[in-house]
């Protein structure tokens, strides 16, 4: 007779879990490691589109923001919850070389695409 370990199988469920969420990330992670100190703005866009928003903190520098809102899923009541929403910002030197990145929440919520603004 064998013993189960349920320990163990639950340990394959969740590295298998942790694995499949990381590879829905909007962005490589590894990407854009790897791209830090050589990777130009050119380079950036052509790999992951235009940025939805530019910013000009004033120092020479040059931030592009994406966004990653998760899941439009809106499940059985067709309502899609836009609570989470993550800022992937990269930052530009004055050269146009990618220098760093971070991710933060929105400060800024960008309005789903094809959505017009609220009228005042």
């Amino acid at each position: 007779m064998t013993t189960r370990r349920p320990g163990r199988r639950a340990w394959r469920g969740a590295l298998v879990l942790t694995i499949g969420l990381a590879s829905c990330a909007p962005y490589s992670l590894g990407y854009l490691d790897h791209a830090v100190d050589h990777a130009t703005q050119e380079d950036i866009a052509k790999d992951m589109g235009p940025p939805p928003t530019v910013r000009r903190p004033g120092n020479g520098s040059v931030e592009w923001v994406y966004y990653d809102r998760g899941s439009s899923v809106g499940g059985y009541t067709g309502y899609a919850r836009q609570a989470y929403c993550r800022e992937f910002v990269l930052i530009f030197d004055k050269d146009k070389i990618l220098r760093t990145w971070r991710t933060q929440d929105c400060h800024d919520p960008v309005p789903p695409p094809n959505v017009p603004p609220a009228s005042p």
